[in-house]
């Protein structure tokens, strides 16, 4: 597998040594840690939390190679964790997954796709703004318990075979022409 941003070789466990120290920053934005300045410290692949300044972590020493594995402890404790992979794609398969987020779910990509055999989405209120908005499928139900309302500068709606409109009361209001044209025109 490659890395998005190249690592020095995986060091030889035999004479590795974990330590705990606590990391720094350097004036060129590197990190270090306090206890050993002259240290470099590499993030190994399997510590997916990004470490940050204050941090305590637990490092894999190996020579003069320090490889951080965890985090053990945020000097801030509110800062938003970050996940992050040194490769290139992240990947988490299980049979079950559930994601929850007590206050708010918030996905940002260029690209986002879904796909599934069933999708079920459940909301008590659902906003969808989008600059172009296509939806293609077979069949399509909508239901609606109380009212709709379409605000647009036209409405175009095409039946190649018909087109029905059911209603207790339905009116039709054109302000300046109403055009009704058909082979045939029934009313009553």
């Amino acid at each position: 597998m490659s890395n998005v941003y190249s690592l020095p070789a995986p060091p030889l466990i035999d004479n590795a040594v974990r330590q705990v120290v606590t990391l720094d920053c350097r004036e060129d934005g590197s990190l270090m840690a306090n206890e050993h300045p002259s240290a470099v410290l590499h993030i190994a692949v399997s510590c997916l939390l990004q470490p940050q300044p204050g941090d305590s972590v637990c490092a894999l020493v190996n020579g003069d190679q320090w490889w951080i594995t965890d985090v053990l402890s945020c000097r801030d404790k509110n800062r938003p964790l970050v996940l992050r992979s040194a490769h290139s794609a992240l990947s988490i398969e299980a049979n079950d997954l559930s994601i929850q987020a007590n206050q708010r779910l918030t996905l940002t990509s260029p690209s986002l796709n879904f796909i599934a055999q069933t999708s079920r989405w459940l909301a008590e209120k659902m906003e969808q703004i989008a600059g172009h908005l296509q939806t293609r499928c077979r069949s399509a139900e909508r239901l609606v318990k109380e009212s709709e309302r379409v605000e647009a500068e036209h409405i175009q709606h095409q039946a190649s075979a018909s087109y029905r409109v059911d209603s207790e009361l339905t009116a039709v209001n054109g302000r300046t022409v109403l055009k009704i044209d058909g082979g045939q025109v029934h009313v009553g």
